[in-house]
Parts: structure tokens; sequence; C-alpha cells
């Protein structure tokens, strides 16, 4: 039975399905055009079209849906979005970025762009009172280098620790120590080295390095959560990894 146009049970009748379904498309449509052409925010499409704010964000979402808005992410060159996908599902990783270098076959370019790249991903998501254990390679130092051009961060809290002890001299640039100290004075947090050796002569004496109080605190303090960075080279192919893991 019908009433005014309506079924008793509220719904309109067939006659009428058409053209209310042709003016919700209209008002997609608009919504649509107003929030991705003209830069409108919902607020302002809901007060414009006279419509709740809930009812626009309804909109929007059938617009998408049924295929009048379509969202196309355009590729730069140098940036690898396919790849670092691949790679985080197959590994997975949190997130994995993919540097390009100018030279593949010299290891101290590659060091250095991949430093580069991993600059901008550590100022990124580092926050206050992080725990952050360095290793040591070129890849690294790349990275301390590369934090020169931004302004020092202050990073109240952040503990710089040094995860490996020293297997190389000491006066070296990419000495775990020498890196975690500039990178703590970068980020204006604390450096926290370790005081051993990298390599023990003998069992009895890597043993009593790791019961030896001061190295134990550090140790403790380097297995707990937090970022851990660490540089991979293979010298083969000149490849520099830059490896951050969250714990």
């Amino acid at each position: 039975m019908e009433e005014a146009g309506h079924l008793l049970d509220g719904s309109l009748p067939r006659r009428f399905t058409g053209a209310a379904d042709l003016d919700q498309d209209r008002l997609l449509v608009k919504a649509a055009r107003l929030y991705y052409e003209s830069d409108l925010t919902q607020a302002a499409i809901a007060d414009r079209m006279r419509l709740s704010r809930q009812k626009v964000q309804r909109l929007l979402d059938l617009a998408r849906e049924k295929g009048v808005v379509r969202i196309l992410i355009e590729p730069l060159m140098g940036i690898y979005g396919d790849l670092e996908k691949a790679l985080e599902e197959r590994f997975g990783l949190r997130e994995a970025v993919v540097v390009e270098t100018t030279a593949y076959d010299q290891e101290s370019t590659v060091a250095r762009e991949v430093g580069v790249g991993a600059a901008e991903y550590l100022l990124r998501v580092l926050r206050p009172k992080d725990r952050v254990v360095v290793s040591w390679g070129g890849a690294l130092l790349g990275m301390v280098n590369a934090l020169r051009r931004h302004p020092h961060r202050d990073m109240r809290g952040v503990a710089v620790i040094q995860g490996l002890g020293a297997v190389v001299d000491p006066s070296r640039d990419t000495h775990s120590a020498e890196l975690a100290r500039r990178l703590a004075n970068f980020l204006g947090g604390q450096a926290v080295p370790l005081p051993a050796p990298g390599v023990a002569g003998s069992r009895q004496a890597r043993n009593a390095f790791l019961h030896d109080p001061p190295v134990a605190r550090v140790l403790e303090e380097a297995r707990s959560e937090g970022r851990s960075l660490h540089s991979e080279t293979r010298r083969r192919k000149c490849r520099d990894v830059l490896v951050v893991s969250f714990r």
C-alpha cells in the first residue's frame, strides 16, 4: 500500500528508486570535486551542501568504492617503492629504504650515499629518550657525516650506546666509540662507551670482559628495547647496507 509516494514501511516505491540513486551519485560527484579538486575540507563541504560531516565522509568513501575517484601514485626517479614493499613483506620489516647510488662499484661513494638516506630516516623516526646502539662501518660514517647538513637536534634523554668493542684502530673515524660520540653530540644525547675490545685473546679473557660490571651494564642497556644501527659491507660487489633494527 502506498501513501504520498512512499510505502507504509518507509521505503521508496520502485519507480522512485532510480531517481534516488541518481541523486546520490550527483551528491558524491559534487562532494568529490569539492574535496579533491577544490581542496575544501570535509567540514566546509558539509556546510556548503547542508549535509552532516558523517554524510560527506560516506559520500567520499563511496566515490572511491564506485571508481568515481581513483588515486594514482606516480613513482619518481630514484624512489623504489615496489622494491621496498617487497623487502618489507619478504623479511617482515617495519620499513625498508632503498637508496640509489651514482657509482655502485665505488665503496666510498656507496657508503656516503647510503649514509645520506640513513641520516634522513634516523631523524624521522628518532624520539626523545630513545636508545640507539651503533656498531661501525663506512655507511654509519656516511650517516654521521650527512647529519652535519642538518641543524643540531635537542633529543634529551637519547642514549647512543657503543654496541661493538674495539676491532679497528680507535683513532679511525669509523670506530664504534667515535661514531657513538659524534652521533650523541649531534643529537644532544649521551654517549655510552663499551670499555672492551671486540675480540678477546681467549675464552677466559672473553668471559672476564663479559662479567666485568662496567661492560655488563653497557651490554645490558644495549639489549634493552631500542634501535640498533650496523653497517654491512660486501667488498666483492661493493654493497654497503645500513640496517636499522627495532627490538
